[in-house]
């Protein structure tokens, strides 16, 4: 399946999906929104995927997929324990990502949360994101066809959750 640019989408690539599977299995009720190649790198592996909220229709008839904008965010029937997030980085902007991950958890900023975000941009994403306690984690993840500056950041070790020493990397 391609990329599709003109929504700023761009896939992980299998280093990084591999190890965002391994944090989403250590958690049952994920969700992960904008990043649609990761339900279905775990649905093809078997593996219980997260609920993948995106607007990418291509997805439709997965069990594991939600149609679902950013713009216009509607209520989950529950509470994720985690949440991952890969935003189009420009075509969003951080009030509304922050709106639809609020009606995501609820407002509950203690939910696990890992988001994707370019480096240079940091400052406003920890700012908006203020009531999360986002950090960065040093862990930048890998995309097929491109090499952006972004990084991971989060509210909880993951580092750690990954069982990764300070010089590993995805």
């Amino acid at each position: 399946m391609q990329e599709n640019h003109q929504r700023e989408q761009y896939w992980y690539d299998e280093a990084t999906l591999r190890r965002l599977s391994q944090l989403v299995w250590q958690y049952r009720k994920v969700v992960g929104l904008c990043c649609p190649m990761l339900g279905k790198y775990m649905a093809d592996r078997g593996y219980h995927p997260p609920l993948v909220l995106d607007i990418d229709t291509r997805f439709v008839g997965n069990r594991w997929f939600r149609p679902w904008n950013i713009h216009d965010p509607k209520p989950l029937e529950f509470h994720p324990d985690l949440v991952v997030v890969d935003p189009p980085f420009f075509t969003i902007k951080l009030d509304r990502l922050w709106a639809a991950m609020g009606r995501i958890v609820e407002f509950d900023y203690t939910t696990p949360l890992v988001v994707s975000w370019p480096k240079r941009r940091e400052a406003a994403l920890l700012g908006t994101f203020a009531h999360y306690n986002l950090k960065p984690t040093g862990l930048k993840p890998g995309y097929v066809s491109c090499s952006p500056d972004v990084e991971f950041y989060a509210n909880f070790d993951l580092r750690g959750a990954l069982c990764l020493g300070p010089e590993d990397t995805l």
